[in-house]
């Protein structure tokens, strides 16, 4: 089965989703170190060099960035650095306990965002029946303090609008561009320069630089190692998904991830709050949302009217998902 690409993207998207949320939230809310831009821009930057390496090796064949190029990708990399940085900022919902079960419905807006921005045909009742509950499931996992919040129903929304329309966009894009890592070249440059700009508001380098000298422990150096590493596996894995697959695949397989980091974190003593355990309610979402993936996958024939994007042989590369 992991021999077809298509599967193997999303089980690599699962894996690596998973293991960065974990870090995402051992070095954040276990160290304190809650500094996500410069996590991020260290991410992106490990990201670029990496591939600048390769192309300067010729392991690689990609064209230089230029500016020309760089803002095809520009919307999509702007979407996708404001979302990242607001999942972080908002990280488990400490601060904000209704932004992760809004972000649950990124599947949904996918499919929202590309029948309108892409004019693209809706699925089948069945499968947005489907998606539908893969979505609610995925929010009551992640549903832990009954508290109505303006702001965290406003960056939830603001959230997972701009993280699926990314995707829908840079979906689109791999018509252009055919090479993934090309996009990913482009996505990483161009997210860098905005992360940089946004550090000259908040200044988060010197307060970073400031903890490092501080509190700097070794355990601390291997967390935060693991959690840049991570943070680039995760950014190769989505482009990776979405190219082999879809943006819909890429949302449903990110959203079961992100409704069962949830109870990996826990096992492992990485609490979402300081004193708060999974309850049945957040046991019966992972439910759900494990419940209705299974179900979507395994009729993977009728989501097939969701594609419009073909393959030169004439069928649909996202048909593949699930087969062996």
């Amino acid at each position: 089965m992991l021999q077809n690409p298509s599967t193997r993207s999303v089980v690599i998207l699962g894996v690596v989703s998973v293991m960065n949320s974990l870090f995402n939230r051992i070095v954040m809310t276990k160290f304190f170190f809650d500094y996500p831009i410069v996590i991020l821009m260290l991410q992106m930057a490990v990201t670029l060099f990496s591939i600048e390496m390769a192309r300067l090796f010729n392991w690689v064949k990609l064209p230089a960035y230029t500016f020309h190029r760089g803002k095809d990708m520009f919307l999509p990399s702007t979407l996708y650095a404001l979302s990242s940085y607001l999942v972080m900022n908002c990280l488990d919902g400490i601060a904000m306990p209704l932004f992760p079960p809004i972000q649950r419905f990124c599947p949904l807006a996918v499919v929202l965002l590309a029948f309108y921005t892409q004019k693209r045909s809706l699925p089948s009742r069945q499968v947005l029946l489907l998606v539908g509950l893969i979505c609610f499931g995925g929010s009551l996992s992640s549903f832990y303090e009954i508290s109505i919040d303006v702001w965290s129903i406003i960056y939830g929304i603001a959230a997972v609008s701009m993280h699926s329309l990314a995707l829908v966009l840079i979906e689109r894009l791999h018509e252009n561009y055919s090479n993934v890592l090309d996009l990913i070249y482009m996505n990483s440059f161009n997210c860098l320069c905005l992360f940089l700009v946004a550090d000259l508001v908040q200044d988060e380098i010197r307060d970073a630089f400031m903890y490092l000298i501080t509190s700097m422990t070794m355990l601390f150096i291997f967390c935060f190692l693991a959690l840049i590493s991570l943070g680039v596996f995760f950014h190769i894995a989505i482009f990776y998904c979405v190219t082999q697959t879809n943006s819909l695949h890429a949302s449903i397989i990110h959203n079961v991830a992100g409704a069962l980091q949830i109870f990996v974190a826990y096992a492992l003593s990485v609490y979402l709050f300081y004193d708060l355990a999974p309850s049945w309610t957040n046991i019966f979402g992972v439910f759900i949302c494990i419940s209705a993936t299974a179900a979507f996958y395994s009729a993977r024939h009728s989501f097939e009217r969701f594609i419009d994007m073909k393959i030169p042989n004439g069928g649909s590369k996202y048909y593949m998902v699930g087969k062996s």
